[in-house]
């Protein structure tokens, strides 16, 4: 089978992941497993070097999709099948790109740490390592690069059809006003804007061949905006706003182009605040106290607890289930992954997880063609773990979110920009 075709076959599969809408009752075991065994077992017999790209799109879809889904979500599943792949011979093996050494050490440690404290794996385990083994299927052929940025735009396109279709039926009231909520909004509108940021880049530097590519990367942009906004996360928000920022000051453009790029962009959200779709976010900005939403208590607390443990412990942590359980009764999530890192596993957790973080923008210091997307992502990374918890949880589309940005760092490839 060839590459078109396959493409064709994953496409229907993607449509059928889509297809169905009970939020409430999962397909039955049989049909899941078998669903699963269609998403990977073609990608890994053809084309091996497409099985990330399919793990990243189908994986966050069937995480952040409003109803249950066909594609087993439990995680820790795919550590074992990934492992068992990665073992087995397959076309290409030898092509990979190397694992990050600072990735391999933080899972470790952390893994470490689980086991010593809690005597169990945590998700964090689970996906540190289902993550580390997708690395063995991901090529070194700079030509795969863009197939990742589709990855995550079709994720995003996907959630924004989800969300003007269906959201409707999913609105809560949160704080006086709605908020569609199937899954924590935070976290989707932040999966959501990373798709976005890279259809923003994609547009920019032209990296299209055809016309319906274009409209695809607007429509992924300007959808993907406003959902956001209706949304009201702040966080990613100020996430996507970031990374736009960062893509448009440092990308090969001209000054001029710049200044267009950036009228368009004050122009539409002046038009976007006219007709009421600032509404929901504005209010959350009104309504805070300076305490976002509560969350530097949740890090006060929680930091003021650490520091009464022993110097050891402040050292080496506490590990995930102590750390969850600290300053609350029957636990309470971080909001913050620096701070989640520090108390679960200390100062050596803290500085290999900044220093992983950091590490794809000293590989592309030397990578013209690729600073200014690297760059803007790994901000637009840093800025979701300062409001949420997605690493220490373990939400593996994050943890492919790093592995795309370190793939672009570690790749040169050529400029598509369309003559």
């Amino acid at each position: 089978m060839n590459q078109k075709n396959l493409l064709i076959y994953y496409f229907i599969l993607l449509i059928v992941l889509c297809s169905w809408s009970d939020p409430n009752n999962s397909p039955n075991m049989i049909l899941r497993l078998m669903y699963l065994a269609a998403m990977i077992m073609p990608a890994y017999i053809y084309k091996p070097n497409l099985l990330p790209h399919i793990i990243i799109c189908f994986t966050g879809i069937a995480a952040y999709g409003y109803a249950a889904s066909y594609l087993p979500t439990d995680f820790y599943n795919y550590t074992y099948i990934l492992l068992a792949l990665s073992i087995l011979p397959f076309k290409g093996k030898k092509n990979h790109i190397k694992i990050p050494t600072i990735f391999l050490m933080l899972a470790l440690y952390t893994l470490a740490i689980n086991l010593l404290t809690g005597e169990r794996l945590e998700y964090i385990n689970y996906t540190s390592f289902a993550t580390i083994f997708t690395l063995f299927f991901v090529s070194k052929d700079y030509r795969y690069n863009n197939l990742y940025y589709y990855a995550f735009i079709i994720i995003t396109f996907v959630l924004c059809f989800f969300f003007f279709t269906v959201g409707d039926q999913f609105v809560v009231d949160s704080h006086g006003m709605d908020r569609v909520q199937w899954q924590d909004p935070n976290y989707m509108g932040c999966v959501a804007g990373f798709g976005i940021v890279c259809a923003y880049y994609m547009l920019v530097r032209k990296m299209y061949r055809s016309n319906w590519v274009k409209y695809l990367l607007l429509a992924t942009t300007c959808l993907g905006f406003v959902m956001i906004l209706q949304n009201a996360s702040r966080g990613a928000a100020l996430c996507v706003a970031c990374g736009i920022i960062v893509v448009t000051m440092f990308s090969k453009i001209s000054l001029k182009k710049r200044i267009i790029i950036i009228s368009i962009i004050v122009i539409g959200a002046i038009l976007i605040y006219d007709l009421g779709l600032f509404s929901a976010l504005e209010q959350r900005i009104m309504e805070d106290d300076g305490g976002g939403s509560g969350r530097t208590n949740i890090w006060a607390l929680k930091l003021l607890l650490f520091f009464e443990e022993p110097t050891y412990k402040i050292l080496t942590g506490l590990g995930y289930k102590e750390g969850f359980m600290l300053g609350y009764i029957g636990g309470y999530s971080f909001h913050n992954d620096f701070v989640a890192f520090f108390v679960s596993y200390g100062v050596i957790g803290l500085c290999l997880l900044v220093y992983m973080l950091l590490y794809p923008l000293f590989l592309v210091r030397k990578n013209k063609e690729n600073k200014a997307i690297v760059t803007a992502l790994t901000v637009y990374l840093l800025l979701s773990c300062m409001t949420l918890e997605p690493l220490n949880a373990g939400r593996m589309t994050y943890y492919y979110m790093y592995v795309f940005i370190y793939i672009l760092a570690k790749q040169q490839s050529p400029s598509l920009t369309r003559k």
